[in-house]
């Protein structure tokens, strides 16, 4: 059977390096959390609280993060190819050099989000608040933004955003750089 720790109360937890592939792990409360290096791929964290945690090189490949406070929470260098982030708090998460190709964001909170170099190619962004977000360097080649807000984003320092769509969404002083500047 598939571990399940739905629930389960993991506040400062060091769970580094841990095998946690498609565990269930519903509401658990990982505040502050150690997962640095973690597997949590395909991992159920629906309602779960990250706030705080460390999931440095961690990987959330096909992982779900319904409902899910990740504010604060530390996921640099972390692989997350389709990703799942919905109606979940990023405020303030710091993502630099994470690998997040095709992941999919829906009506989340990311500003103030660090996402400096990171891979989010052919991701999907929908009504989800990027304000004051930094994406220098970004690769959001054929990345799909519908409905967000990108007010004050720092995309520029040699961003790819090649195929990338931004459709009704509210750029109001986006810092953008052509290449050169």
């Amino acid at each position: 059977a598939l571990l399940d720790l739905s629930g389960a109360n993991l506040t400062d937890a060091d769970l580094s390096g841990a095998n946690l592939t498609e565990a269930t792990l519903l509401g658990a409360n990982l505040t502050d959390a150690r997962l640095s290096g973690a597997c949590l791929s395909g991992a159920l964290l629906d309602g779960a609280v990250l706030s705080g945690a460390n999931l440095q090189r961690a990987d959330v490949s096909r992982a779900s993060f319904k409902g899910v406070n990740l504010t604060g929470a530390i996921l640099t260098d972390a692989t997350g190819e389709e990703a799942r982030f919905e109606r979940s708090d990023l405020v303030g998460v710091v993502a630099n050099d994470a690998a997040l190709p095709r992941a999919h964001f829906v009506l989340c909170a990311c500003d103030g989000a660090e996402l400096a170099g990171c891979d989010l190619s052919g991701a999907t962004f929908q009504k989800t608040k990027l304000d004051e977000a930094d994406l220098t360097g970004a690769k959001l080649d054929e990345a799909t933004f519908d409905g967000c807000t990108l007010i004050e984003a720092d995309l520029g320092g040699g961003v790819s955003a090649r195929g990338a769509v931004l459709d009704e969404c509210d750029r109001t002083k986006l810092r953008a750089y052509e290449k050169g500047d």
